[in-house]
């Protein structure tokens, strides 16, 4: 029972509802979006113009874009295992 810490738990469980929170938002975002390009015959081509673009979008432009967030994954993968190691 010494192991047991209520701020970890806390911890946790705030990480829990900030997560489905997030994904609850942006999942009701979506479905607005989806729901406006409905509506009608003008909101529809721009819809399906908006999906075009985003489906021809070349991905080898962004190239340093994608490695710099590669990069700073994993340094923030780093200092959390480092911290890992130096906290008791």
């Amino acid at each position: 029972m010494a192991d047991f810490d209520l701020f970890v738990v806390f911890r946790r469980l705030l990480t829990l509802v900030c997560t489905v929170y997030a994904v609850a938002c942006t999942l009701r975002s979506l479905w607005g979006w989806l729901m406006y390009f409905q509506t009608n015959r003008h909101t529809q081509v721009l819809g399906r113009y908006a999906t075009v673009l985003l489906l021809r979008t070349r991905w080898r432009q962004f190239w340093s874009e994608w490695l710099q967030i590669g990069i700073l994954t994993l340094l923030l993968g780093a200092v959390v295992w480092l911290h890992h190691l130096v906290e008791p």
